[in-house]
């Protein structure tokens, strides 16, 4: 279904962008139609049984069941909307650097986020393996599959990620033809590059944590990465260089820093994912319900 979708949505948004004269505000309309016809054709296939179940719609409501879901439904979704926060800060931060330097960027956002689906081609399936093997105990298990899962990820995303860093200047090109944006992205590429495998690997294993019922590292891993993105370019760059008085007056040199920081704060939370897939058997009782 949601093949379906991707590759439906190209011709529409361009069908109401162009054609219908709708400009920017078709290709939002085109994507809010083509996800909502993917979800009701995914929940009719689900109701009749593709998923390898019969689901029924008369089961009573239950506060653990509630619990259960929102335990790491709910924390998932907050992590989700600290990622698009810490996009949206780093955009307003580089905005008073001009349009040239927000357009840059906006070509190494974007390649961040196509390894999402990368990772996550291994990800929901580790979601499910790791929280079967939770669900029967065997923790043993969970962990070996979840570092296999993000050696995979690491093997996808270092091949796009190492290509970039190697090769920033026509990855640039591919985006934009302006002079100005080229020379900036290729500058930004050549740094982020280096850093999108430990995203991956970091996105990897968060679906892990999920299906182990163990997201506190994943949310400490968002927060360092948004601290660090947000928070030390502007110490780095603004407060320390004018206490030392020797603001950073080259524009360049600051974009420079701007690119170490969100790369080291995409490394930094992949890092501390990865630290944090050590689970043990938790003594709280029926806790492997939680991995369901």
């Amino acid at each position: 279904m949601l093949l379906v979708a991707w590759l439906c949505y190209p011709p529409l948004a361009w069908l109401l962008m162009e054609p219908a004269g709708l400009g920017m505000a078709g290709a939002g309309i085109a994507f809010a139609l083509v996800m909502t016809a993917a979800t009701a054709g995914m929940a009719l296939v689900v109701l009749r049984g593709g998923a390898g179940f019969h689901p029924t719609l008369r089961v009573r409501l239950q506060r653990a069941l509630f619990g259960r879901i929102l335990s790491v439904g709910l924390i998932a979704c907050v992590m989700a909307t600290i990622a698009n926060l810490t996009t949206i800060l780093v955009t307003a931060r580089i905005a008073s650097y001009g349009a040239a330097a927000v357009a840059a960027y906006g070509v190494s956002a974007r390649l961040e986020f196509l390894m999402v689906p990368l990772a996550f081609g291994v990800g929901s399936a580790l979601t499910a393996l790791v929280g079967r093997a939770v669900g029967a105990g065997d923790w043993v298990t969970a962990r070996r599959t979840a570092w296999a899962g993000a050696l995979m990820a690491l093997a996808v995303t270092a091949t796009v990620g190492l290509g970039v860093a190697i090769f920033p200047g026509a990855t640039a090109r591919a985006f934009s033809t302006d002079p100005v944006v080229v020379d900036i992205a290729t500058r930004a590429l050549s740094i982020i590059g280096w850093a999108l495998p430990g995203f991956g690997v970091g996105m990897a294993l968060y679906f892990a944590a999920m299906g182990a019922g163990r997201m506190r590292g994943p949310v400490v891993a968002a927060c360092s990465r948004i601290l660090l993105a947000v928070g030390g370019g502007w110490v780095l760059g603004d407060w320390l260089g004018s206490r030392a008085g020797r603001p950073v007056r080259r524009r360049g040199a600051r974009h420079q820093r701007l690119w170490a920081d969100h790369c080291g704060g995409g490394a930094a939370g992949g890092l501390v994912v990865a630290r944090a897939v050590t689970w043990r058997k938790d003594r709280r009782k029926n806790h492997s319900h939680t991995a369901d």
